[in-house]
């Protein structure tokens, strides 16, 4: 196993396998974050994270980052890396585009667990990403990420979700964010923010 080097974001690298192409960390200003470091909240905590971006949820031991672009360079790290492992494994459409983009990052028991993103548009936000890490999958964390959003930060009565794969149209079906009568979602195919013109 060969160890490379990705060099997608200005002074942000990605430390991977050649073969796999497994991303073990990320090096930042020459220094190197374990993908345990990363997705630790006390190493989010650690930078210029301020207390006013965290939005609670019902369950004690879960609560979100609120990310935009001009947030915390910790965070964004964690999430620029979790979208890369997203995209890379195909289960994700595309990458955190923290330019644009603004980002809730989910964090259980002191561990960073998932994240989606969202454009903001004047007809609704654009619900664009939604991930959870493998292991933590199977336990309604991805269904509570999105009621989580849409209940505490999203300022619209109804929100579109660009490209859905189809794990997640089950969660935004599961959750009845899909249904056409009621729900909030509105399933579209390659929307961009330019298509509103």
């Amino acid at each position: 196993m060969e160890l490379g080097e990705d060099f997608d974001e200005e002074e942000f690298r990605f430390v991977s396998c050649e073969d796999c192409f497994r991303i073990y960390g990320r090096y930042r200003h020459g220094k190197k974050a374990s993908l345990n470091k990363l997705f630790s909240a006390d190493w989010l905590f650690g930078g210029d994270l301020s207390y006013e971006s965290i939005v609670d949820f019902d369950n004690e031991d879960a609560y979100a980052i609120h990310h935009t672009h001009s947030g915390p360079v910790r965070v964004q790290d964690a999430l620029l890396v979790l979208s890369h492992i997203g995209s890379r494994s195909g289960e994700v459409v595309s990458t955190y585009k923290h330019d644009y983009q603004h980002a809730l990052c989910y964090v259980l028991d002191d561990t960073v667990v998932g994240y989606l993103t969202w454009e903001p548009h004047e007809r609704g936000p654009i619900l664009s990403q939604l991930y959870i890490r493998e292991e933590y999958r199977g336990q309604g964390l991805a269904a509570n990420l999105v009621s989580g959003w849409y209940e505490n930060v999203c300022d619209s009565e109804h929100y579109f979700a660009d490209e859905p794969t189809s794990g997640g149209k089950a969660v935004l079906s599961s959750i009845g964010h899909l249904d056409r009568a009621s729900g909030p979602a509105r399933e579209v195919h390659n929307l961009t923010p330019l298509a509103f013109g």
